[in-house]
């Protein structure tokens, strides 16, 4: 019986997760926190301020995990194994 999975394990994707997970919560963070707070006293809810920002919070993220992908493929898999002290 062949217990190797059929298919190989995928690597994370530094990518998609830097986009939409640190660029989406960047941009919670800094655009839509501070316009909820506003709203609890009392001030209005500034849509276009929340939307301009949406692209470029996106594009850091990219920018990380595209960075962050491109260390993940200069660094070996598995470290060379170090020979045995004497």
């Amino acid at each position: 019986m062949d217990t190797s999975p059929a298919e190989p394990v995928r690597q994370p994707s530094w990518i998609l997760r830097g986009t939409f997970l640190l660029g989406g919560g960047l941009w919670f963070l800094y655009s839509i926190a501070p316009q909820l707070v506003g709203l609890l006293q009392g001030e209005p809810m500034r849509w276009v301020y929340i939307w301009a920002w949406l692209p470029m919070w996106l594009f850091v993220g990219l920018a990380w995990g595209i960075n962050k992908q491109l260390k993940a493929a200069q660094t070996p898999a598995h470290p060379p194994e170090s020979p045995p002290a004497p």
